[in-house]
């Protein structure tokens, strides 16, 4: 009788440090190396840009926040590597960096009772020279939007370091369509005034 005392008495401990050791504690965020990323499963493929888009004069204007455009704009937009050749971006407008409750979702659901809104665009550079780029033939290049059919959900911002999710659908000026799951971005924005 003993023994089945002690039994259950180191059963019920077990549970106890099982069930406390199981409960979900924030994971820390990985120390910020290289330029961030923007990643996600867009269609059938499972894409990972982590370039920043050089301009012409050597700026890199592709990750910034400025409070004086649209009432506040938040651009991440990276590219892939020299064998693909798109990028993809995410752009925030009416959105006040310095005053954002976190985490805050940018979604179809609040478009008519929030200020903020945004876009997801997937853009391909090997468009041919006879298609405009966003012309009614373009079925190169995706756009989704938190009016109608993207969700951003920003989780973070340490040190101006911008982290989130989206998802949602994207579409072409034909009206291709490709499903965007299990995206995330990571990247430390610049300033500007």
């Amino acid at each position: 009788m003993k023994q089945l005392k002690f039994i259950k008495a180191l059963l019920l401990i077990f549970l106890m440090l099982s069930t406390a050791c199981s409960k979900d504690a924030p994971e820390p965020d990985e120390p910020y190396t290289g330029n961030g990323y923007i990643r996600g499963n867009f269609g059938s493929e499972y894409l990972t840009f982590k370039e920043p888009q050089i301009t012409g004069d050597g700026d890199s204007s592709s990750h910034y926040y400025n409070p004086n455009i649209n009432g506040g704009l938040l651009l991440l937009t990276r590219v892939g590597l020299y064998s693909d050749r798109r990028s993809v971006s995410l752009i925030i407008n009416g959105i006040d960096l310095d005053n954002l409750p976190l985490p805050i979702v940018i979604s179809p659901s609040q478009a008519l009772e929030n200020r903020m809104y945004g876009a997801v665009m997937l853009y391909d550079y090997t468009i041919p020279d006879s298609v405009v780029r966003w012309g009614p033939e373009d079925s190169y290049n995706f756009e989704g939007t938190t009016q109608k059919d993207i969700t951003i959900n920003i989780t973070s911002k340490t040190d101006d370091i911008i982290k989130g999710t989206f998802e949602g659908k994207i579409r072409s000026r034909t009206g291709l369509e490709k499903a965007v799951t299990g995206g995330e971005f990571r990247i430390k924005i610049i300033r500007k005034e």
